[in-house]
């Protein structure tokens, strides 16, 4: 024979293996071989050598055969496994084997051991063959899918530069396949996400990363940015080196737009994309969290438009919303870049303050909050004046919460609006005092028309010259049993500023009318009713036609 056969012999009797190997030598055979009895010197030996055939010994102790078999397959290689055994051993060791033995030759019959061999090594022969056609066949699928994949595909090498793209990933990025090879990924990736990608190919050429699912960005040709869902798989050389990464790219620019969308509806006014209530909150929070930590102050300012029911009144709501506009970019433009501005409600903003170090600054501030509105804002062609009143809540000194801060500003502001336009205030613990009583009177008043606890009261006015009573004016008063006689001073503004007093109004004209009547029919037929009326009463439905027609029913 032309080349040695490489044999390696399981075997514990070297009498028995020199035996073997005469006989195999008599048939021709140049035998470069070892004897091995143990599972280490078998796996030593098939991992230093390059061997043809593998023949075991079945009487031998020291492995047993299906011991010797796993781990020949442990160790990759394909080789014939053939079995030696005398005759009362057939059917116990095919019954061990469960036919995993490539041949088996009995130790009688060792002139058939040659032809065995042979076609054995035949049959590895052609396993080979049938999975070199197999590797080609895959490559070839491999191919065809990385060609034909709806998805982007590339490989790249260690250094991170690409070594193979498929038509799926030119189209998604706008680069033809000879521009994008002559590439590297962080020559096409968007700048915010470089780092991040820098280090994990870092990490899989050492080893720390196998496989890896990410979200990242990367530039388009067009200059757009294009998110990408991306799976990227390690290949690696037989020495665990790495040879390539795979990268599997899905294009989600539409859903991450969605999800931008869907975020923005969620945390930001869409009138004048400031954050929302919720956005602010939470912002709030995590700065009280700073604030805690470095024992620093925090102020909570909110904002409330004066009078702005009587824009969209007048100008129609489109006209408002404008002016929303214009207002917050003002009161955003008087703030420093770490203050957040938000939009609390119709007509309430709300701002948190982190850089301030003292009450001083935050007058200062809030002065030229109110100052940023001293100009007109053009409405319609004509010029309206706006303004806001501000109230302002100081953590530690006026709470610690986020919930109390922002209703302690919100009293603040409360009061400042009592004092009158373009004004503001800081918080005192008195106003929550204030606060309460006045929602003690709001209530009280809602109830008061219906249970008779408004009367009127008459005040006489005389004629100096002749002593005579010539006419009376209806002064209105509260007696309430819970809260004792209200002042009209304290109840009558409360009452404008919450609409009740158009059912009050109504119900003291008719009252006062009901008592002219009277006296006129007592003879006083010259007596006249004097009568106050809120600027409230006007416009709605014509106080005129209404006193009219009150006057009428009662013939006065």
């Amino acid at each position: 024979m032309s080349s040695p056969l490489h044999l390696l012999l399981l075997e514990d009797s070297e009498d028995e293996a020199l035996s073997l190997v005469r006989e195999l030598s008599r048939h021709g055979y140049a035998l470069a071989w070892e004897r091995v009895d143990t599972a280490e010197a078998l796996q030593a030996a098939l991992a230093r050598g390059s061997w043809d055939v593998v023949i075991c010994d079945w009487s031998q102790q020291r492995l047993r055969l299906r011991a010797a078999f796993e781990i020949l397959q442990s160790s990759g290689q394909d080789l014939p496994f053939i079995i030696l055994r005398g005759g009362t051993e057939d059917e116990t060791a095919d019954e061990v084997m469960g036919g995993a033995a490539h041949g088996y030759v009995s130790k009688d019959n060792l002139a058939s051991l040659p032809a065995v061999i042979e076609k054995q090594l035949q049959h590895a022969a052609g396993r080979r063959c049938s999975a070199e056609r197999d590797g080609r066949n895959n490559d070839g699928l491999f191919r065809s899918i990385f060609q034909n994949a709806l998805a982007g595909m590339a490989t790249v090498s260690p250094e991170g530069r690409f070594l193979q793209v498929n038509p799926a990933l030119c189209r998604m990025l706008g680069y033809s396949e000879d521009i994008l090879l002559e590439k590297s990924v962080l020559e096409i990736t968007h700048a915010a996400d470089v780092a991040f990608t820098r280090d994990l190919i870092r990490e899989m050429r050492s080893g720390g990363q196998i496989s890896r699912d990410y979200e990242k960005r990367y530039i388009c040709r067009n200059g757009e940015v294009l998110w990408a869902h991306v799976a990227t798989s390690c290949i690696s050389h037989e020495d665990g080196t790495l040879s390539c990464l795979v990268l599997l790219v899905t294009d989600i620019t539409p859903h991450h737009q969605a999800r931008q969308k869907a975020h923005q509806l969620a945390y930001f006014d869409s009138l004048t994309g400031l954050p929302n209530r919720q956005l602010f909150c939470e912002h709030r929070h995590g700065c009280l969290i700073q604030a805690r930590r470095e024992r620093t102050s925090l102020g909570v300012l909110t904002i409330d438009i004066d009078r702005f029911k009587g824009v969209n009144n007048s100008f129609g709501y489109e006209s408002g919303d404008a002016m929303l506009k214009t207002v917050s970019q003002r009161l955003q433009d008087c703030l420093a870049r770490q203050d957040v501005l938000a939009r609390l409600g119709s007509d309430e903003f709300a701002v948190v303050v982190s850089h301030a170090r003292s009450q001083d600054e935050y007058s200062v501030l809030a002065q030229k909050l109110l100052n940023s509105l001293s100009e007109p804002i053009a409405l319609d062609g004509q010029r309206v004046y706006c303004s806001v009143c501000i109230g302002i809540a100081l953590f530690p000194l006026d709470g610690v919460e986020v919930d109390v801060l922002l209703k302690n500003a919100a009293t603040a502001m409360h009061q400042a609006k009592q004092r009158g336009p373009k004004n503001y205030q800081f918080f005192s613990k008195g106003m929550n005092r204030m606060a309460r009583e006045r929602l003690e009177v709001e209530a009280g008043l809602r109830r008061s028309l219906d249970l008779g606890q408004l009367a009127l009261h008459y005040q006489p006015k005389i004629d100096l010259k002749t002593g005579r009573v010539v006419a009376m004016e209806a002064l209105l008063r509260w007696e309430s049993p819970e809260l004792g006689r209200i002042s009209p001073l304290r109840f009558v503004p409360l009452a404008e500023e919450t609409g009740l007093i158009l059912p009050i109004g109504d119900w003291v004209l008719e009252t006062a009318c009901m008592q002219g009547a009277a006296w006129h029919r007592q003879g006083f037929s010259s007596l006249r009713m004097a009568v106050n009326i809120s600027p409230r009463q006007f416009p709605p439905e014509g106080f005129c036609g209404a006193s009219r027609r009150r006057t009428a029913a009662e013939r006065i």
